[in-house]
């Protein structure tokens, strides 16, 4: 009698995310090109480039999905894990010159941002610019070092389709109950309670974008409301991310993680995580403003890849050397970089239109404060890669490593 195959139900888990992920982003992107097509004939009715850029974002997200299946199908063929691969000097040298032409990019979007032919046109560049400064990030922390393919692959696929609803989930839910304990709040004060129904009622009857801007304006100047929105946004917000954006890497914690395969691992993480963010942010938009959003999300990208490859890194050392205090260091690090470029973010928005000390005199400092935190990133990136290559931390038994594009 011949015994039972074995399922390997792990690699069937990972081969319907992926399957899900792929036909729900391609899924996407056709009816959103239907939706855009529907609209170039119904002129007036909604803009059709921002449902073009949309499918394309979708049908990206879809892809990046599926070799994840397709290495879970050839396991499950019985096919041997590919070998590590690295990174070679000509993958860099192309890394190099994507980034340099980054700037070339950016004025055909602008060109075509000023005609109705930019929405056919637009959709096939915003991935080169959105890809481009991440992925060279990501060839920044992973330069020399031994990457598992197949472990990549299953990473992206698992934070394109769980981590960032599961992230947006978690912060709607902090995000309610803050508004509850507010709300309690707010019923003891009932002469500030009349007073924001007031403001209500003014906001709904307003037309006058000037007046608008002096109603937020005598708003934000009121006690506690700017320091709210900075804990909100500065410190609640990172540590919700910073928890959740490398949660894929503790699926691996006994396959031998090691520091190194913890750091690629949150790398991965943290590019996968920035693309489904800033394709969210400007995939909606086609004009020139566009540009700046999306220019802006370059130093966003920075931070999501350093800081969860920094987290990712301590969960290394915690599975393998069995020391969380460098994971909670690390943990600790992430939050204070992410909620201080979150800070001086908001800041910089908030000086450009009110006047309200301290705060306006702080954020005249931002654009310094975010040249520092990006120089701070590239060189926690550099710093973490080199240390790595030092200690030649290769893990345990792993397969031999080729290079790739060689």
């Amino acid at each position: 009698m011949q015994p039972r195959s074995k399922i390997a139900w792990g690699t069937v888990g990972w081969l319907i995310l992926s399957a899900a992920g792929g036909l729900l982003g391609l899924s996407a992107a056709a009816l959103l090109v239907f939706l855009g097509i529907i609209l170039i004939f119904a002129p007036g009715t909604g803009d059709p480039g921002s449902f073009f850029n949309m499918a394309i974002g979708s049908a990206l997200i879809g892809v990046l999905c599926l070799p994840s299946g397709y290495l879970a199908i050839r396991r499950l063929m019985g096919k041997p894990e590919s070998a590590d691969t690295t990174l070679s000097r000509r993958t860099s040298l192309f890394l190099n010159i994507g980034l340099m032409t980054l700037p070339v990019w950016f004025a055909l979007a602008a060109l075509a941002s000023q005609g109705r032919a930019g929405m056919l046109v637009m959709p096939f560049i915003m991935p080169v610019i959105v890809l481009v400064p991440l992925v060279w990030f990501l060839g920044i922390g992973a330069r020399r070092l031994p990457i598992k393919p197949e472990r990549a692959w299953k990473l992206t696929a698992f934070n394109l389709t769980l981590t960032m609803p599961l992230t947006l989930l978690v912060e709607i839910l902090v995000l309610m109950i803050l508004t509850l304990v507010w709300i309690l709040w707010l019923s003891n004060q009932p002469g500030l309670l009349h007073e924001l129904w007031n403001l209500n009622i003014q906001l709904n009857q307003l037309g006058d974008p000037a007046e608008l801007q002096s109603i937020l304006t005598n708003l934000l100047q009121r006690p506690g409301v700017i320091p709210t929105i900075l804990v909100l946004l500065g410190f609640v917000t990172p540590l919700i991310e910073e928890l959740l954006k490398p949660i894929a890497v503790l699926l691996f914690w006994k396959k031998n993680l090691t520091p190194r395969d913890g750091f690629l691992a949150g790398l991965v993480c943290g590019a996968a995580f920035a693309l489904m963010e800033t394709l969210n942010a400007v995939n909606s938009s086609t004009d020139v403003s566009w540009l700046f959003l999306a220019l802006g999300r370059i130093g966003t990208g920075l931070l999501h890849v350093t800081t969860t490859g920094l987290v990712g890194w301590g969960i290394g050392w915690a599975a393998s050397q069995k020391r969380p205090g460098r994971l909670m260091g690390a943990l600790a690090a992430a939050i204070l970089m992410h909620g201080v470029w979150n800070v001086f973010s908001i800041l910089q928005g908030f000086s450009g239109f009110v006047n309200i000390s301290p705060w306006t005199q702080l954020g005249r400092y931002a654009p310094f404060a975010l040249v520092f935190l990006w120089a701070l990133n590239l060189g926690i990136l550099w710093v973490i890669n080199h240390g790595i290559q030092k200690s030649n931390d290769s893990g345990l038994t792993t397969p031999p490593a080729v290079t790739i594009l060689e």
